[in-house]
């Protein structure tokens, strides 16, 4: 199971990014840092990750391609969030990296818009 956590949510002049931290069950709970930026509506533009696991450049990149693809490659994929943002997160994160298999049309209209939405009543 990976658990994410969205620890931010900030407006810039191309649209929106969220930030949120995974930890890996499935390696050692290892935390992973994912940053997603988006458009105006909400739309994927890029997505990064930091690893925190390791420093060695060599054991560290091993290590976060690893489990990366054990967050995103498991057969039972199960995102447990602690809020609705990051359910919010979650949906873009699972549209844009093409688990189509986990959302309909609708849930990723309704993410998006609901994304839109909790930046407006942020104040962002």
């Amino acid at each position: 199971m990976a658990l994410a956590k969205l620890s931010q949510i900030r407006k810039t002049e191309q649209g929106y990014i969220f930030t949120a931290t995974f930890t890996d069950e499935f390696a050692s709970n290892e935390e992973y840092t994912v940053t997603y930026h988006t458009d105006e509506d909400g739309a994927g533009l890029w997505v990064e990750y930091q690893e925190h696991v390791s420093n060695d450049p060599e054991t560290g990149l091993a290590q976060y391609a690893t489990g990366l693809r054990q967050i995103l490659g498991a057969t039972q994929f199960d995102l447990t969030v602690s809020d609705k943002r990051g359910t919010v997160l979650a949906y873009l994160l699972a549209d844009d990296l093409g688990f189509e298999s986990f959302l309909t049309s609708e849930g990723r209209s309704a993410s998006k818009a609901a994304a839109k939405e909790y930046a407006k009543h942020q104040g962002i």
